[in-house]
């Protein structure tokens, strides 16, 4: 139920009006009748840091989201937090219970499923337009996030949040 909620959410972005409306009742409907809940955020486990953990992951996801489709270090991140390496990779673990290369994974999936509902480019292209250099690995992590393939996913969401 997780995964589907994720992308409900991600189709949420593409709709407009009444139909972003309908999902939105959708997904809530999922949230409160389904069986298994996974955390999507953040998790608030540093006691009287939150706010501090807040901004940090706040600052994270934003860089994120903006740069997702090229090569990204974990120095590189560690650096805009004001971080060693050693203290971003044990804050985010301890703050998220995701390492750095998962939550990259997942923007990267996220934007890879959006475009194969959305647009008429290829699994290859979409594998490269979404960050990943190496077709084998997004089609590993693809498989992982979503159990199924990029290729199934696309045949069976195909134009849907247009």
């Amino acid at each position: 139920a997780t995964a589907r909620m994720e992308d409900m959410i991600a189709g949420l972005e593409s709709q407009k009006g009444l139909l972003q409306f309908n999902g939105l009742i959708g997904l809530l409907y999922e949230i409160i009748h389904g069986k298994q809940h996974k955390l999507l955020g953040f998790s608030g486990k540093s006691g009287s840091n939150n706010h501090v953990a807040y901004l940090r992951l706040q600052k994270m996801h934003s860089f994120l989201s903006e740069y997702f489709y090229r090569e990204i270090s974990i120095e590189e991140v560690a650096a805009i937090l004001h971080m060693s390496k050693t203290s971003f990779c044990r804050f985010l673990k301890r703050e998220t219970g995701k390492t750095f290369s998962e939550h990259l994974n997942a923007y990267r999936i996220r934007h890879a499923c959006s475009l194969l509902r959305n647009s008429p480019d290829s699994v290859m292209q979409v594998c490269y337009r979404s960050g990943f250099n190496n077709a084998a690995y997004f089609f590993r992590q693809f498989k992982i996030c979503k159990d199924m393939t990029p290729k199934e996913y696309k045949k069976l969401n195909a134009g849907i949040g247009q």
